[in-house]
């Protein structure tokens, strides 16, 4: 959702969301493989759920630049929400 709304909102704004949420998401998945092998799913497997669980948020950001492109001020309302959720979340953990 940030990278779909970063991007309907500019190109500049995009590329660099795109690549914060790069750097901040690659490690998390890295991890989420490693625990799933410690645990005694297959390597394959693994890797196939984790690419899964990044599949499902590529089609998010989707649908918010087909949902953003279509209805105005829709970046305008959902960045500053998506920007809040995360910091809650963030606290909570």
């Amino acid at each position: 959702m940030a990278i779909g709304t970063a991007y309907s909102t500019g190109t500049h704004l995009g590329l660099i969301t795109t690549t914060a949420v790069l750097f901040h998401e690659a490690p998390h998945h890295i991890g989420d493989v490693s625990i799933l092998i410690h645990k005694g799913v297959p390597v394959r497997r693994a890797v196939e759920l984790s690419l899964l669980a990044g599949g499902a948020a590529a089609l998010g950001g989707l649908m918010v630049l087909l949902i953003g492109t279509e209805t105005a001020g829709f970046a305008t309302v959902c960045y500053p929400s998506r920007r809040r959720i995360f910091y809650t979340s963030q606290l909570l953990i």
